[in-house]
């Protein structure tokens, strides 16, 4: 009786025999060449593509039904339901707890509905907080109050204090009201509401102030039709995609739609999966990930599953069978996905998209888990988006009577009734025709595409107005799309731990500025891409994939990128070691700054040893050129670059006095701009011999005081005749050098390694006022028959790793191969008393290791920036690695001991001290 009401209710409506013998045909007598996604250039060019107007791409053919437009909601909370009409996404996001549960439809599933409950915040909110003081943000801009695991935030920290009323972002929400205190084993930390100076925190397009989970990323049919796009590609090419560190233009310049993933995607997405099965499935989960620790990784999940491919023969057999109503192969393969996805409990929201065949196999894995696994249906997976995509076939026939496949078009139909399955198609698609995609009233049409069935169709300007694909700023489809300029600013670096004893000088942090940072080069040969120079490898071995190679050319150069203006002390090139050792000689390093202009060049002649170290002299750089010299191909193994930092920089300062606003701190805001008016300038009365003074806070080895002057015309006169003086802790003079008149905007005076903790600087006119617009104090680094001061205990930042007698241990205990990636560099003084910085890394990195295996890693007093990765092998039926760890851990014990245990579906990790 049940069969006999389903062909009653649909088998009347679609002629079985009729839709494969019209399929068949148009197989054979189509064009040759269409596939699903092409990825070669379409013959009509793409500046002449001609660009509708968006009411004449969206109106109706003749005699068509009204389209239905559903819109988009979170709709797993509930068992599938009839949606409410709406006409704006964000409504929709704001009354989703408002919904009320209606009486079932004809064709939905009848489901006891399951009560829903607010969820909470991305990262949990502790109860003990408190609201932001103007006191804080003062704090915070001293780095003084920062997040857990002494995280600062480079935006706020250094910069003009926040004013607690104001909106810097301009997203609707006060300062104060993003930002909040708590405290945690007696200490306040610093928490997030939102990010003060982002209009949209997690990216998702929608701004804070209209968004109701601000760290988490909201979902809509966009981001499902960018992963579907995305999921054409082969997986390294999706990671480059999603390297939000490294644009790679050389691969927009034929898809524009990639550029816009990258933008939109890669500071917020990352790939955790790849399906790859002899059936001929590919598959790519992806879930939420970023660099911002106050959003919480893996949220939320989309899993995208790839159409056909024109060279792919098991796509197109695929084709075929599921046009008779028949299962084709990767039908078990993504079921099988299905039950892995709903047996993980760190996915809780997931969502699914595909085009063509995936979106076909997209229906089939929204069925599976509605049947099979209700609790994950209900719960977790909140929506299945398809585009141009075949239906399932609703209709029995003899073919296809034995194999209870055709049941699953019924239940799609069923699901995308209650809204659970979203079906976008073209209007003019010459394959999936209006004969096989879904039933009109369950579609969504768009309009007439220049691409008709491939899918960069969909990236076409008449999609810009439909509704779910313009969220807020991310607002084109057929431009380079949305990327908060601001998103390079928000960073976050490690504090520096306070010294033991204040009368001993610090050391100079060994951090490199370059490592991961963008790079290009003039040219690429033998897969020797640019970024290899700061991959972290000094391994010359050009076989082991970490060495540079441009082609043969004229002047070949590498360049990186520092994202900002560094004040540079070394430079540490390191040469390929297996072959062509010679090439590297005869080339200039050359320090360019933001506008490109070139600050410093250094010509070396050739190389002595692997490695170059070159001292800079406090030079600011963005940029970091090495070009050789004549004809040649250029390789590099590492590029290293150490920043000389500036330890006057948020330090205590005082002065004389104080006049027209000209506080003393202006001069150690990090802004050296020369205009008064910008409110970056110190100004004292008009008294005898004014002066400015810095305390460092403690003891330092002072190598150069770098002053910057104001601007302003005559004005600028006022800085002449004057001294700079170091004093000790107890105000003893340890140093002074007099200055006469400052020949240009900025003037170095060496102290040449005196010891001392306050820097003066003073004028010995009377009757005049003193005005500075920056100061920065460096350290003194010896080169060259100097030596520099030896203190009994360098106190090394927070974010190096010294140790002394201390063992790292990494026990490997889980049901999996797992490989490990260590490296560190080690400081060594040479014979004429330079510090001398190399990379070192572990001999077992890159094997395999399985259950059982123990490292004792011995951890020595000059070792710094320890770094270590751990990745596992999924192993199932793709060939992929997965970081299950990756840090840079603290030795404040003797013993620190990793374990990492479980399975390959569910891996943990425990990183503490051995007490």
């Amino acid at each position: 009786m049940k069969i006999g009401q389903r062909m009653m209710r649909f088998g009347i409506k679609k002629l079985s025999i009729g839709v494969v013998s019209v399929a068949v045909g148009f197989a054979f007598l189509a064009p040759a060449g269409i596939s699903a996604n092409e990825l070669q250039q379409d013959v009509t060019s793409e500046v002449a593509t001609r660009v509708l107007d968006s009411k004449e791409e969206l109106r109706e053919p003749e005699n068509a039904t009204p389209k239905l437009e559903t819109p988009l909601r979170e709709e797993s909370r509930l068992a599938p339901q009839t949606l409410p009409e709406a006409s704006e996404v964000l409504e929709n996001k704001r009354e989703e707890s408002k919904v009320e549960i209606t009486e079932p439809a004809q064709y939905l599933p009848i489901l006891a509905p399951v009560e829903e409950t607010k969820e909470e915040a991305v990262t949990e909110k502790p109860t003990n907080t408190r609201s932001l003081t103007a006191e804080d943000l003062v704090k915070i801009s001293k780095g003084e109050l920062h997040l857990e695991n002494d995280l600062i935030d480079e935006s706020l920290y250094g910069e003009k204090v926040l004013d607690l009323e104001g909106d810097d972002d301009q997203d609707g929400i006060k300062n104060k009201d993003e930002l909040y205190v708590y405290n945690k084993d007696g200490k306040d930390y610093l928490g997030y509401n939102s990010h003060p100076l982002l209009a949209d925190s997690d990216g998702d397009g929608l701004a804070d102030g209209e968004d109701d989970n601000k760290k988490e990323w909201y979902v809509t049919d966009r981001d499902s039709l960018l992963f579907m796009e995305l999921a054409y590609r082969d997986d390294d090419y999706i990671e480059k995609i999603l390297d939000h560190k490294n644009p790679f233009p050389s691969l927009y310049l034929d898809r524009q739609e990639y550029k816009l993933m990258h933008n939109e995607l890669a500071s917020f997405w990352k790939m955790k999966k790849a399906y790859h099965t002899d059936s001929g499935l590919d598959a790519f989960l992806f879930e939420t990930k970023s660099d911002l620790p106050y959003l919480k990784d893996g949220t939320v999940h989309m899993l995208a599953i790839r159409g056909t491919r024109r060279n792919d023969a098991k796509d197109l057999s695929a084709d075929f069978v599921l046009l008779g109503g028949n299962k084709p192969a990767q039908a078990d393969d993504i079921r099988k996905v299905v039950g892995e996805l709903a047996k993980d409990t760190s996915i809780t929201k997931l969502y699914m998209t595909g085009h063509s065949l995936g979106g076909y196999l997209a229906q089939i894995a929204a069925v599976e888990a509605y049947q099979k696994y209700p609790d994950f249906y209900n719960h977790v997976l909140r929506k299945v988006t398809t585009f141009s995509a075949p239906k399932v076939i609703t209709s029995r026939a003899v073919w296809n009577a034995e194999n209870d496949f055709w049941d699953v078009g019924l239940e799609s139909r069923k699901l995308a009734v209650s809204g659970k399955i979203k079906h976008y198609v073209v209007d003019n698609d010459n394959v999936v025709t209006p004969l096989i995609h879904n039933d009109r009233d369950i579609v969504t049409f768009t309009g007439n595409s220049r691409f008709k069935h491939r899918s960069r169709g969909y990236f076409e300007s008449r999609m810009n107005d439909i509704l779910n694909f313009n969220i807020g700023k991310r607002a084109t489809l057929d431009k380079h799309g949305y990327r908060d300029p601001k998103l390079d600013k928000v960073r976050f670096f490690k504090k520096q731990a306070l010294p033991q004893s204040s009368s001993q000088p610090s050391a100079e942090p060994m951090e490199n500025i370059a490592l991961g940072k963008q790079v290009t080069q003039s040219s690429t040969a033998f897969g020797g891409d640019a970024r290899r120079a700061v991959d972290g490898k000094v391994d010359g071995n050009y076989g082991h994939n970490s060495v540079t190679h441009t082609n043969f050319q004229s002047k070949p150069w590498w360049q990186v990128d520092l994202a900002k203006e560094e004040t540079i002390r070394q430079i540490n090139i390191y040469n390929r070691t297996d072959t062509a050792q010679d090439r590297l000689a005869n080339f200039d390093v050359i320090l360019l700054d933001s506008s490109g202009k070139e600050i410093e060049r250094k010509r070396i002649t050739s190389l002595k040893d692997v490695s170059a170290q070159i001292a800079i002299n406090h030079k600011k750089a963005r940029y970091v050129r090495i070009e050789l010299e004549g004809y040649n191909a250029l390789s590099l193994a590492e590029v290293q670059v150490y920043r000389a930092e500036n330890i006057a920089w948020k330090k205590q300062a005082k002065q004389s006095s104080t006049d027209f606003g000209g506080d003393a701190s202006r001069a150690l805001d990090g802004n050296a701009n020369s205009s008064y008016s910008q409110q970056s300038i110190t100004h004292t009365k008009f008294e005898n011999q004014p002066w400015w003074e810095v305390d460092l806070g403690r003891t330092e080895q002072v190598g150069l005081v770098r002053l910057h002057n104001r601007g302003d015309g005559e004005l600028s006169k006022r800085l002449s005749d004057f001294d700079v003086i170091l004093y000790d802790e107890k105000g003893k003079e340890v140093a002074r050098q007099y200055v006469s008149k400052l020949d240009g905007a900025s003037l170095d005076v060496q102290l040449n390694g005196k010891l001392g903790r306050r820097v003066r600087v003073q004028l010995r006119k009377n009757n005049q006022a003193l005005s500075l617009a920056e100061v920065e104090v460096f350290r003194f680094i010896a080169t060259n028959g100097e030596t520099a001061t030896q203190v009994s205990k360098p106190v090394q930042p927070i974010s190096q790793t010294p140790a002394k007698d201390k063992t790292l241990t990494i026990q490997h205990s889980g049901a999996y191969i797992a490989r490990y990636s260590i490296t560190w560099e080690e400081v060594t003084v040479d014979k004429d008393g330079n510090q001398v910085v190399r990379s070192r890394s572990w001999e077992g990195n890159g094997r395999n290791q399985t259950a059982g295996f123990v490292l004792n890693l011995p951890i020595k007093e000059n070792m710094r920036n320890l770094r270590i990765k751990i990745e596992k092998k999924t192993g199932l039926l793709w060939n992929r690695w997965q970081t299950i760890y990756e840090n840079r851990p603290i030795l404040t014990q003797p013993h620190r001991k990793i374990t990492h245990w479980g399975t390959t579906l569910n891996s943990k990790v425990s990183d503490d001290d051995v007490l």
